[in-house]
């Protein structure tokens, strides 16, 4: 559970590194307001920092974010419980897609940027760690290193079946 006023670091090597195919899954709660549901970075504070991240905001709509580029999709009830998936099929951000309790997200708009992370650095319910904090519950949260597309309604359904989220 987060207050808002903290977040989760993890420092070190999780595997999830270069310029595509990767995949998450993440249940959470969370009320509207700045914050990042999770960022996978280099551990860098630049601005051009290499980063991979998943944000709410006061709108409550839905972000992906890397390096410097973003996706922004409709707006979703932060108030419920949800199931946020995402997978990228390729090298930038525009060849993502991304759902919300198995359904696909309507993109509001984006701008275009390369995919290159390290992996160094998870935060999780903030940004770090005191940054960017999520008022909210976390209660799962999955990344793969590999295009999971096939297997993503499989996953999301079995991860609805032991949360009962829809």
């Amino acid at each position: 559970k987060f207050a808002g006023s903290e977040g989760l670091r993890y420092s070190g090597n999780l595997g999830i590194t270069g310029t595509s195919n990767r995949t998450f899954f993440s249940v959470q709660q969370v009320t509207p307001g700045s914050g990042r549901i999770f960022d996978l970075s280099d551990g860098s504070v630049a601005s051009n920092r290499q980063h991979y991240a998943m944000s709410v905001d006061s709108s409550v709509a839905i972000s992906y974010r890397f390096n410097g580029g973003s996706q922004v999709f409709s707006s979703t009830n932060a108030a419920e419980q949800y199931l946020l998936s995402g997978y990228h099929d390729g090298p930038n951000i525009d060849d993502g897609f991304f759902f919300r309790n198995g359904s696909a997200l309507t993109q509001s708009s984006a701008s275009t940027s390369a995919m290159a992370t390290s992996d160094t650095q998870l935060d999780i319910g903030g940004l770090n760690p005191n940054n960017l904090n999520i008022t909210g519950t976390m209660q799962e949260l999955l990344f793969y290193a590999s295009d999971q597309s096939s297997n993503r309604s499989g996953i999301e359904s079995n991860i609805n079946n032991y949360f009962s989220i829809y």
